[in-house]
């Protein structure tokens, strides 16, 4: 992604700006490994002050914040504060194992070596926490799996970050328990396979899925693939919505009074989660169900409003928007967040640098999960290459017809040049780009694949349906499963209920051609007419849809 809000800020980030240490950080930074450098590089490219302080000051709360064991404890973080100026904002005691994790994952979004002690003690700490046998990362509490699903993400960014066989070895356990935990064909719960899902937790498995392959580790792309379908049955397809374990629900809140501090309203947490989870696993997000989400976000951005803040929203929804091609969109939602955030960072006493955790769910995370999220956020348009293809995809010889393809969301042709290459043909660098490529190309055709399978539980309205796979058959058009896609809804055409609906949906299109609903005629028989006319398309179609819209028309011509 290029340039949209921040900047380089940690340990020697001043210092950078200032053209001091440049070539050091990157000698340094290379050492540990190419994807380390990568980061450094994007981070270094920044160029905004202000975000840039905010990011140094965040860091240096959370770094005077860890335990000496390397952890970050959730409800005691401030047990070290000078005496009579402690800081407040404890989270749940449950809750180390994630929070710590999303510390984590923000002292690495800054790839600065100054920071590798720290991060091998949060890292090492994690590790020493995961039971032996099962890979869960969480000691010996309960089998709650969302703190395991933010860790393992974390502890797989920091063996492809810092090249650690340790690390790399604990995230392939933390994936092999999240194997064992999800529902054959679907996604996750906070417990093991009890036949429930739901988005939330769904969009952080995905998360450590994702970054487990960029690490280089062995992991299947189906769980992700099928996890990323399900979400499709959790998805309004003309707004974009996504509910959180059903269709058109709204987010969840903690029992209390939770619901009325922050109303879910003022948000869209799921669909910025689906959305962000479709943008780590590379999914095409010109696809016409993210534009629309994307759009959705747009229209309850960051706010000011104290019953509107949400970290756990806004941090799903930077992460998302900073993948999205509008670069418009992405500049509107930046600049919003940017101006929220810096205005409500702490700056007095040992409070600096921080953020309240007086936010939606504030009150699990605490100060350190609230602080966590808003480095991150601040961080996002350099901490992921966010469908910078160049970063991914060369547009160089042998990947250049991949590149083309990929950038115009034509994945089917783009999965059709990278098969096309000869493998025998490429150098060690080049192979290891193929097998990285192939592996989302294999995600994209799996999830095509199951969503055509599963179309109906998917989408039950019918001419849903057929769009939904119309879209996919254009996405994917140039590789097989585009053809699956195109062959169901050829299938469904012949279908005589589908028939119906179309021809019910288009006798009713001609009847509102003459009527605006909005708008209904003042003249009783010019009512009386257009009621008669509707009642023409209930005649004909009785158990269509159309019907039922005519027959919520005519009541309201009725009155």
């Amino acid at each position: 992604m290029k340039n949209v809000c921040a900047g380089p800020v940690v340990g020697s980030a001043l210092a950078l700006l200032a053209g001091a240490v440049l070539p050091t950080a990157v000698t340094r930074a290379q050492e540990v490994s190419p994807a380390f450098a990568e980061r450094a590089e994007r981070r270094l490219a920044f160029r905004d002050k202000k975000c840039q302080e905010a990011v140094h000051r965040g860091i240096r709360w959370l770094l005077d914040h860890q335990h000496e064991r390397g952890y970050w404890d959730c409800d005691s973080f401030m047990a070290n504060d000078p005496e009579g100026r402690r800081t407040d904002g404890a989270g749940n005691a449950t809750q180390d194992i994630g929070v710590t994790g999303l510390a984590l994952l923000a002292l690495l979004a800054q790839a600065d070596a100054v920071h590798a002690d720290a991060v091998r003690r949060a890292a090492d700490w994690l590790v020493r926490q995961q039971a032996v046998g099962s890979g869960r990362l969480g000691g010996k509490t309960h089998d709650f799996v969302y703190g395991h699903a933010i860790a393992t993400m974390a502890i797989a960014e920091a063996a492809a970050m810092l090249g650690t066989s340790k690390y790399r070895e604990a995230a392939a356990a933390g994936i092999r328990y999240l194997d064992s935990h999800r529902n054959a064909g679907q996604s996750w719960r906070y417990q093991p396979r009890d036949s429930d899902n739901d988005t939330s937790i769904t969009s952080w498995c995905v998360g450590a899925y994702c970054a487990a392959h960029d690490a280089g580790i062995e992991v299947s792309p189906g769980p992700v693939a099928e996890a990323l379908s399900w979400l499709e049955s959790m998805t309004t397809h003309a707004t974009g919505h996504v509910g959180y374990s059903r269709r058109g629900e709204s987010s969840a809140r903690m029992r209390g009074d939770q619901k009325d501090l922050f109303p879910v309203r003022l948000g869209a947490a799921m669909t910025a989660a689906a959305l962000n989870s479709r943008a780590m696993a590379s999914l095409v997000l010109y696809d016409g169900i993210n534009v629309r989400a994307a759009e959705l976000l747009l229209q309850k951005p960051p706010s000011s409003k104290a019953t509107a803040v949400d970290f756990y929203y806004w941090f799903h929804a930077t992460e998302a928007m900073a993948a999205v091609p509008d670069r418009a969109a992405q500049r509107k939602w930046f600049k919003l967040l940017r101006g929220v955030l810096l205005a409500r960072q702490r700056g007095d006493d040992a409070f600096a640098g921080s953020w309240d955790s007086d936010c939606a769910w504030g009150r699990v995370g605490g100060r350190v999960y609230s602080t966590a999220l808003g480095v991150l956020m601040l961080s996002s348009p350099y901490r992921r290459a966010h469908g910078d293809l160049e970063a991914m995809i060369p547009d160089a010889h042998p990947f250049r017809r991949v590149h083309f393809h990929w950038q115009k969301g034509e994945m089917g042709a783009a999965m059709a040049a990278l098969a096309a290459i000869p493998v025998a043909e490429l150098d060690a660098a080049d192979l290891a780009r193929q097998r990285r490529i192939g592996w989302y190309c294999r995600l994209h055709a799996r999830y095509c694949e199951y969503t055509v399978a599963e179309i109906a539980k998917c989408y039950p309205d019918m001419a849903i349906q057929y769009a939904r796979l119309g879209e996919l058959a254009g996405i994917y058009a140039g590789h097989e499963v585009g053809g699956l896609a195109a062959k169901a809804a050829a299938e469904l055409e012949k279908n005589p209920v589908f028939a119906a609906e179309i021809a019910a949906s288009k006798m009713l299109a001609g009847v509102l051609k003459r009527y605006d609903p909005k708008k209904p005629p003042r003249s009783r028989a010019k009512r009386r007419k257009i009621i008669d006319r509707l009642l023409k398309v209930i005649d004909k179609y009785p158990r269509s849809k159309a019907a039922e819209e005519a027959n919520q028309l005519i009541q309201r011509l009725d009155r």
